[in-house]
């Protein structure tokens, strides 16, 4: 092994401990190593800026269950014609996560999968305040299935009952 890629390996180790995990330094991993470390020194990906919370859920995605060859995963959705496409993703998913909402209804709805989860910010996103959030996760709880019967109410539309 190189001094290069050893060095390359001691950069990365620091800021993405779970990328060196999955992709040992050796030959094969050296061009791999050379752009996540342009990407981790530059801040850009094939002409699109990327933040290092954006690359760790990156490399987070390489560890899911689904994805058979983690590899062959990251060097395709990090290709030239793809990176706007997975940059685009992988910022849709960030800020699901910091709404205070999302995590309201997370919370509360039991039984809710991420594509529930995901359809529902995209039909409430500054639509409800964080009152009308919880009273309609109130509802669904009571339901035999809550997760559908909340989506239900993001569909229909939901307005509070004033008395």
């Amino acid at each position: 092994m190189s001094q290069r890629t050893i060095t390359m390996y001691n950069r990365l180790k620091e800021d993405f401990p779970e990328f060196v995990e999955m992709f040992p330094p050796n030959e094969k991993n050296d061009g791999l190593y050379r752009r996540i470390r342009h990407i981790q020194k530059t801040g850009e990906c094939c002409g699109f800026e990327m933040t290092q919370d954006e690359l760790r859920a990156i490399i987070h995605l390489c560890k899911s269950e689904t994805v058979k060859d983690p590899f062959a995963y990251l060097i395709t959705i990090l290709a030239r014609y793809r990176v706007e496409q997975t940059l685009q993703n992988i910022r849709a998913t960030l800020e699901i996560g910091q709404s205070e909402q999302i995590r309201a209804v997370a919370k509360y709805v039991v039984g809710i999968t991420k594509w529930q989860l995901k359809t529902a910010y995209n039909l409430m996103r500054g639509k409800y305040s964080m009152n009308d959030v919880i009273i309609m996760c109130e509802l669904a709880a009571k339901k035999e299935k809550p997760a559908a019967y909340f989506l239900g109410i993001l569909k229909r539309g939901y307005s509070a009952s004033r008395n």
